[in-house]
């Protein structure tokens, strides 16, 4: 029975600022982890670094065959996973990509891999989807 203090829309308003500041404050988080896994990294035997601090990759199981190429469109398959290990995408089977349309740091993984080659690629926000 009391009338509010704050209008519907100044409660809107109110809470997505406290949403926005909580997100500014993940995504900084986030990304000091990322650089600290990723320099730490790259001390590791076996990881390749493309980008100074921001590509690597790490080969598990070598092939042999044509190269990929920057403009190739292989047929990969994948399983992306954040740093805490949980999957954020994956295929189902082998699909075609065109290295044209995916982030820079997966293609900068892909290109050089032969046929049959299993890599890990190591890439930091800044290469992939950034604040997403």
């Amino acid at each position: 029975g009391k009338t509010s203090p704050m209008s519907e829309m100044e409660c809107i308003q109110a809470i997505a600022s406290v949403q926005e500041k909580v997100f500014k404050e993940q995504c900084v988080e986030n990304l000091k982890k990322a650089e600290t896994f990723l320099a730490e990294n790259s001390k590791n035997n076996g990881i390749v670094t493309l980008e100074e601090g921001k590509v690597q990759y790490l080969i598990a199981e070598k092939g042999a065959g044509a190269e990929v190429e920057s403009h190739f469109s292989p047929l990969i398959r994948y399983t992306g996973k954040y740093l805490d290990g949980s999957v954020f995408g994956a295929s189902k089977e082998e699909e075609v990509i065109s290295l044209d349309e995916i982030i820079p740091g997966l293609k900068a993984g892909l290109v050089g891999m032969k046929e049959g080659e299993k890599r890990t690629v190591y890439i930091h926000p800044d290469f992939a989807y950034g604040t997403n």
